[in-house]
């Protein structure tokens, strides 16, 4: 696996994570003031050309170090 291969993955793990921490955050929130509601549509999920910019802009961020 070249390295921009291993700067991309890691890029998808740490933009994953952190959409998981904003969720797990929102639910505490949501819980604290809503009811729960089951809903199979997700709030916060990012379009495929979010992701990509958001990737991009991770390994640009990296290649500075």
């Amino acid at each position: 696996m070249s390295a921009e291969e291993n700067l991309k993955t890691e890029a998808e793990d740490i933009i994953s994570d952190q959409i998981n921490m904003e969720e797990e955050t929102n639910v505490k929130s949501d819980l604290e003031t809503e009811p729960v509601i089951l809903n199979p549509i997700e709030k916060n999920e990012l379009t495929e050309d979010e992701m990509e910019m958001k990737i991009k802009e991770i390994v640009n961020s990296l290649k500075k170090f």
